[in-house]
C-alpha cells in the first residue's frame, strides 16, 4: 500500500480492519464495498515523495496545484506590500501542505480575522526575517483541514505541515522584492520553486 499521511491513518488502517474481518466472517463479495472504500480513502490521503532544493533561498508551492494569479497586492495580515501567488489544488489531491521555506512558524491563524474567505493562515519567519504567508481558503467541498505545526517551531524547507482537503485554494503571500517565477496556469508539485527571496 502507498505511503499514508498521518491524518488519514485511523480512517484508512480503521476501515481496512473491518474489510479483512468481513472478509474472514463472510466473503469478499460482501466485502468489496469495504475493500473498495479503503482503496479510495488510501488514494485521498496518500502521500508522495518530495524533495526539497538545495537553494535556501528558494520558495516552494505549499501545495500541488495550478497557478491563478501572480499579482501585487495587500498581504492582510502582516499589513504590507506583497507579491501573492494564488494557487488552486488538483482536484483529485494529494492534499499536503508543505512548508514553503525554512523558519520559524511565528503564528497560526485558526478562522482568520483578516480575510473572511480564509480558513487557516501560517506565517513563516525566516533566519534573515524574510516573512512569507501562507492562507488557506475555505473548502467549497466537505472539507478536512489540519496544521501539525504549532506556533514556535521550526518548519524545515519543503516539510510537510499540515493536510488541506479538498481543492481548495491556497494564497502565498511573499515579500515585494522577491522574484517569481511561475506564471498564471502553470502546474506545480508541493515543493517546486515558485521563486526567490532576494538579497541586496
Amino acid at each position: 500500500m502507498m505511503p499514508i499521511v498521518r491524518e488519514g491513518r485511523v480512517p484508512v488502517f480503521g476501515l481496512l480492519a473491518l474489510a479483512l474481518a468481513l472478509t474472514a466472517t463472510e466473503n469478499v463479495l460482501i466485502a468489496a464495498p469495504l475493500w473498495i472504500g479503503t482503496f479510495v480513502l488510501a488514494f485521498v490521503f496518500r502521500e508522495l515523495p518530495r524533495r526539497a532544493p538545495a537553494s535556501p533561498l528558494a520558495v516552494l508551492s505549499p501545495v500541488d496545484g495550478r497557478v491563478l494569479s501572480v499579482e501585487s497586492c495587500r498581504d492582510p495580515y502582516r499589513e504590507r506590500s506583497s507579491q501573492c501567488v494564488r494557487v488552486v489544488q488538483d482536484a483529485a489531491g494529494p492534499y499536503g501542505l508543505y512548508a514553503p521555506i525554512e523558519g520559524k512558524l511565528l503564528k497560526v491563524w485558526h478562522g482568520s480575522p483578516a480575510a473572511k474567505e480564509h480558513q487557516a493562515a501560517l506565517w513563516v519567519q525566516t533566519d534573515e526575517l524574510d516573512d512569507i504567508v501562507v492562507a488557506v481558503h475555505r473548502s467549497r467541498l466537505p472539507g478536512y483541514l489540519r496544521c501539525r505545526a504549532h506556533a514556535g517551531e521550526r518548519v524545515g524547507h519543503g516539510s510537510r505541515c499540515g493536510f488541506a482537503g479538498f481543492g481548495r485554494i491556497v494564497e502565498l503571500y511573499l515579500p515585494e522584492a522577491s522574484r517569481v517565477e511561475v506564471e498564471a496556469g502553470a502546474r506545480l508539485r508541493a515543493g517546486q520553486v515558485i521563486g526567490k527571496l532576494l538579497r541586496p
